[in-house]
């Protein structure tokens, strides 16, 4: 898992594969942005999905969690739309895109 923080936030990622690698460049990369998540009573977050889809389609992923789906347990989806005190859209732009 590796994290980028941010003044009002963080945004995990984790990679499958190594995705990063020099030798990757004009590969396919998966990225993996999570909707719904499965039942979550008992579990800390961060939510992870799609390595299942990275290993069945043979490349590596990276793949996104919605810190707002963490950071509330009564949430059952939220596209990264954040709260108040973090824009979580604004910050996966510029993680993403730069």
């Amino acid at each position: 898992m590796h994290s980028i923080s941010f003044k009002d936030g963080t945004l995990d990622f984790s990679f499958f594969g190594k995705p990063l690698t020099a030798e990757r460049r004009g590969s396919p990369t998966l990225v993996i942005l999570s909707g719904a998540t499965k039942p979550r009573e008992g579990k800390l977050g961060p939510y992870f999905s799609g390595q299942g889809i990275s290993t069945e389609v043979g490349v590596p992923s990276i793949s996104v969690a919605d810190p707002t789906i963490t950071d509330h347990s009564n949430l059952k989806l939220s596209w990264y739309s954040g709260c108040s005190t973090f824009d979580a859209f604004r910050a996966l732009r510029s993680s993403l895109v730069g």
